[in-house]
């Protein structure tokens, strides 16, 4: 099982390194977000430090977070974002966030 992960955790730190390469000049900052299901609910810390060991570069500063609420929450927000025309308020994003993960949560118990 532990090599699973390690495999795992390699082969999708190879992949982001490539968009990173692609997507960011050398010494830009770079952000990556672990979402979904496989790293919120059930991600081994083996998983994650695989991960994290393969995409560091000397390119660029990496960052890597695990999401907190469902990724769905994103494309709720994105949507309103591009409806609106404008910013959401960080008020609106967290009652959106917290309403959208007891939807969820409620979902799932049942």
């Amino acid at each position: 099982a532990r090599r699973i992960l390690v495999d795992v955790g390699t082969s999708m730190g190879r992949a982001a390194r490539f968009v990173i390469a692609d997507l960011f000049k050398p010494g830009e900052p770079v952000t990556v977000a672990l979402g979904g299901s496989v790293f919120m609910r059930g991600a081994h810390e083996l998983h994650i430090e695989t991960l994290r060991k393969v995409i560091g570069t000397r390119r660029n500063p990496i960052t890597v977070v695990k999401l907190t609420t469902e990724p769905a929450v994103g494309g709720v927000l994105l949507a309103m974002d591009l409806f609106y025309d404008r910013k959401t308020p960080p008020a609106v994003t967290r009652r959106i966030a917290g309403t959208l993960k007891k939807v969820l949560l409620d979902h799932e118990a049942s």
